[in-house]
């Protein structure tokens, strides 16, 4: 947390219906939320198959509209 701020009850979690889909194997699309953070059943999956989900692990939460710049493989100058 950054300074000022405190715990809040935001969860991240899948829902129902998009883990009926993705037990079928039918494609998986995300719907709004009341204010938790909702992501796709297999995304979950490959989180928790990398531990990102262990104690002490930190989490940022970007803007929807900010875009990934995966790095290069260039030497820094």
């Amino acid at each position: 947390m950054d300074d000022g701020e405190s715990l809040s009850g935001e969860k991240i979690h899948t829902t129902p219906a998009n883990e009926a889909k993705h037990s079928r194997r039918e494609a998986v699309t995300l719907s709004e939320s009341h204010g938790c953070i909702h992501i796709k059943p297999a995304d979950r999956e490959e989180i928790m198959k990398q531990g990102g989900f262990k104690a002490g692990n930190q989490l940022v939460i970007h803007n929807h509209t900010e875009k990934f710049t995966p790095p290069t493989n260039k030497p820094q100058q």
